[in-house]
């Protein structure tokens, strides 16, 4: 995740045109909200009752549809719609990384 960050922080300033104050905020609220937020996922995927495919096969599969549909939107969102780049990287950026720990 971290050689990922580290492409995407020279994708969104030079290529999307996003200011380096704005992504450095962007990264930092998104791992402030992770933190806080992967607990209660923890808490609610270990209170899932038992199917018959196991215990954590439908967070897994939903999780992998998940991550592959936010992946797209991390790289193609800023760029189909340029007025709202910055709020469709907020949204996209803090998805995707949960639902990447979470399709893992």
């Amino acid at each position: 995740m971290i050689l990922l960050n580290g492409y995407l922080l020279i994708f969104y300033t030079n290529i999307c045109g996003m200011a380096p104050k704005a992504c450095a905020s962007l990264f930092l609220i998104a791992r402030i909200l992770d933190g806080l937020n992967d607990p209660i996922v923890g808490l609610c995927i270990d209170r899932m009752p038992n199917t018959r495919f196991g215990h954590f096969r439908m967070p897994l599969i939903v999780g992998t549809v998940l991550c592959g549909l936010n992946y797209l939107l991390l790289w193609f969102g800023p760029m189909i719609a340029p007025s709202g780049k910055l709020v469709i990287a907020y949204i996209s950026y803090h998805t995707s990384s949960g639902s990447f720990y979470l399709g893992i």
